[in-house]
């Protein structure tokens, strides 16, 4: 499509991945789930010829002149807006640093980016809108009329905002540019179907693409499910949903740490774990693991546990996002025990590939019966589907082909 007022190159006559940039804040390579998903890419045939632009390093603190294919952004500041004082007088301060950062900052880097690109012969700029800095920066870019824009999205912008710490006036700044942005694209990459829907219905000549994390690691079927004496819960990752943890522990206490006769375990890989109990728990904390580690290990579990909030404060993240705790657990072939609303991307995910069970009860009696329909369904139902799942959706060519389509449009 060509949507009125944008730039859209003919990508039949160039060759649309050398005269792209990237502009993200996360840095490929980094740590993070972002950087990953970015260092996939760009680790691909096409992706290689892509040039990036992105703050420097978080370690380095070094300051290096721009090369033919990477800009640092020695000026991209730390975009952390939570206030050091109290009361007003920390809202103050908050507004004060945003409102810095999205007016001289961002023009500064805009022009900086811009006679990069131009030195470059960049004609397209691909932009991870990921936090409040780069939606102002994508919006500068997109008044340039000398680019085409195209974009991907992780995260709803009231999320980003709020994680970002914003105050209520700068969030709404902020969600503005984010629209703002949006409106200058020829095509998104989104990270589910309901973000794909979402942003189809308000910009209906806007083309999306779903692109989601494709696990390297992924096990045989007949190597998982070692089945013990004891109920293995495995899970991975960031534990964010910190109140459906308690209520998942909740339950079990309730049962005494059982289901149907047998003992129940909770692994947990990841960075930290940050728990109090006044009762006897099983919970063996992993620490951090390597991929080929975690899929392991989630291999042997009888589920893997993915929570996601039901505070409604969350609602346009629950409903939008896609959770890469799912895409673990269908990489190892472990049924899925989703924790959250039933109005939710992996609630709806799991009507389609019925990889697990979608548990949407709060109260201990409803989190149990769930883990015990689990408990008492055919294992190798749950790895069909997620092998269903793989075959039609996570795999790398599905990834790589819709990437090209972000880049190169109806070309590929």
């Amino acid at each position: 499509m060509n949507p009125a007022g944008k730039i859209v190159i003919d990508s039949h006559t160039t060759d649309a991945f050398s005269e792209t940039a990237l502009l993200s804040a996360s840095i490929p390579g980094g740590f993070g789930v972002g950087a990953a998903y970015l260092d996939a890419l760009l680790d691909s045939e096409s992706g290689q010829k892509i040039r990036t632009i992105h703050p420097s390093g978080e370690a380095s603190g070094d300051v290096e002149l721009p090369s033919k294919d990477r800009l640092k952004l020695a000026d991209w500041p730390e975009e952390r807006y939570r206030p050091g004082l109290p009361g007003k007088l920390g809202s103050l301060q908050s507004a004060l640093h945003y409102r810095r950062n999205r007016t001289s900052i961002a023009k500064k880097l805009a022009r900086q980016i811009e006679r990069w690109c131009d030195q470059n012969s960049i004609r397209r700029i691909w932009s991870v809108l990921e936090s409040p800095l780069a939606y102002r920066i994508s919006t500068l870019l997109a008044k340039s009329s000398k680019y085409e824009l195209v974009a991907t999205i992780w995260d709803p912008p009231e999320s980003v905002a709020r994680q970002f710490g914003l105050d209520r006036m700068s969030r709404k700044d902020a969600i503005g540019d984010f629209d703002e942005a949006v409106a200058g694209c020829s095509r998104l990459g989104v990270i589910s179907e309901a973000m794909a829907e979402h942003f189809s219905t308000l910009h209906p000549n806007l083309d999306t693409t779903v692109m989601r994390l494709v696990s390297d690691v992924v096990i045989a079927s007949d190597a998982s499910g070692t089945r013990s004496a004891e109920f293995v819960i495995a899970f991975a990752g960031s534990l964010y949903a910190s109140d459906e943890f308690r209520m998942l522990l909740a339950a079990l206490d309730s049962s005494n740490w059982t289901i149907h006769g047998r003992a129940v375990r909770v692994q947990i890989m990841g960075a930290k774990l940050h728990h109090q109990t006044t009762s006897p728990a099983c919970i063996e904390f992993l620490g951090y693991r390597s991929p080929d580690d975690v899929a392991r290990v989630m291999a042997s579990a009888d589920c893997g546990y993915v929570p996601y909030w039901f505070d409604p404060t969350y609602a346009p993240a629950v409903q939008l996002c896609f959770p890469s705790k799912l895409i673990t657990c269908l990489s190892s072939k472990t049924p899925i025990f989703f924790h959250g609303p039933a109005q939710s991307s992996p609630a709806e995910f799991l009507k389609r590939y019925r990889a697990g069970v979608a548990c949407h009860a709060t109260d201990p009696a409803g989190i149990i019966s769930d883990l015990e329909l689990l408990a008492d369904s055919d294992r190798s139902q749950f790895t069909a589907e997620a092998e269903r799942a793989i075959t039609e959706e996570f795999n790398h060519a599905t990834f790589q082909k819709r990437f090209q389509f972000l880049i190169a449009g109806d070309a590929t």
